[in-house]
């Protein structure tokens, strides 16, 4: 086996063929914390520029072409920033002789952009709990790539280029924004009698959040104000502060409730990413003499990859029908 040489003997230039003005440093530890650095600062630039277009410009008003700027500017986020940012740390962290995974690295690098993204751009850590394994995923590939890439080897590196647009060019061009409905079932023993004041008035929910993803700061139903008319109110007051409210369009005493949103909640976990339209709650008697309480919630999502973050958005809506249910139960169960 050959002797590795010591930090101070490498001779990068000899094992990867680096130039005398190449800004990858001799000393291997170095490298490796340039990597970090360098990537960081590319990867949390190209965040705040992205995030100044979704803040400063209504880009779904250009029509198609918007929305495919939606599209690329969304995937950016999710893919493409990672993966560029794993591409130029590969080119610090290219060592012939060291054998290592790209696997921790990349790891290390992709927690490291949560807490500046946090801490700088102020991402909800909700956002980026759900976004982690998909950003991890997408920057081991661009450190795999810039390993290929760094390497000189002539085909492989040109072959990545199209594979790559074309990747780009998939998610681009499905709608970043979509439209989803999600229901939940509730089986309560109160009759639809008995449940139906609480439908659009009940007092602060004391019971304990139960959740993940509340218990990271997703803001959790606490409260609702209105009346369960025709034309009425309908506000919600969440954890922190936070409210929602909405215009009662159809109300059938101890059957049916639905609302259409007029004022979304402001927050940084839901703000720009997910959109609520309406909401309808219906009563069905289970033969019993108890009630089954089907919530039915339609929202929009304007964030990429819409499919990847669709499944966590149903888990988040799931989990506030459940809760608001289960305390209306309850309270109908005091009398």
């Amino acid at each position: 086996m050959a002797n590795i040489p010591p930090p101070e003997d490498f001779d990068w230039e000899a094992k990867v063929g680096v130039q005398k003005w190449s800004l990858r440093p001799k000393h291997p530890t170095l490298a490796i914390l340039a990597g970090y650095v360098v990537s960081q600062v590319v990867g949390l630039g190209a965040l705040a520029v992205v995030t100044a277009f979704f803040t400063n410009f209504d880009l779904n008003k250009l029509g198609d072409f918007g929305q495919w700027t939606v599209g690329l500017l969304g995937f950016s986020q999710f893919f493409l920033i990672p993966f560029g940012m794993g591409f130029v740390a590969s080119y610090f962290w290219l060592d012939t002789d060291r054998k290592r995974s790209g696997c921790l690295p990349t790891f290390l690098n992709t927690l490291i952009s949560c807490v500046g993204a946090a801490a700088v751009l102020q991402e909800g850590a909700v956002c980026l709990f759900m976004a982690f394994l998909f950003l991890w995923l997408a920057m081991w590939l661009g450190n795999a790539a810039g390993d290929i890439f760094w390497q000189k080897n002539p085909f492989l590196s040109v072959s990545l280029v199209p594979i790559f647009l074309l990747l780009v060019w998939t998610e681009a061009t499905f709608p970043a924004t979509q439209d989803f409905s999600s229901s939940t079932d509730y089986h309560s023993k109160a009759s639809p009698t008995a449940l139906w004041p609480y439908v659009a008035n009940y007092p602060r929910n004391v019971q304990p959040t139960q959740g993940l993803l509340f218990a990271l700061g997703m803001p959790a139903p606490s409260s609702c104000s209105g009346e369960a008319v025709v034309g009425g109110r309908r506000d919600c007051l969440l954890d922190g502060g936070v409210s929602v409210g909405s215009v009662v369009t159809e109300a059938r005493k101890g059957r049916s409730l639905e609302f259409v949103f007029d004022r979304q909640p402001k927050h940084p976990e839901i703000t720009h990413h997910f959109f609520l339209k309406r909401g309808r709650i219906d009563f069905l008697p289970d033969g019993k003499g108890g009630t089954i309480i089907r919530g039915t919630s339609w929202y929009r999502l304007n964030i990429a990859p819409v499919t990847y973050f669709s499944w966590w958005s149903e888990s988040v809506v799931h989990s506030t029908h459940w809760r608001v249910f289960r305390w209306m139960d309850e309270l109908a169960r005091r009398g």
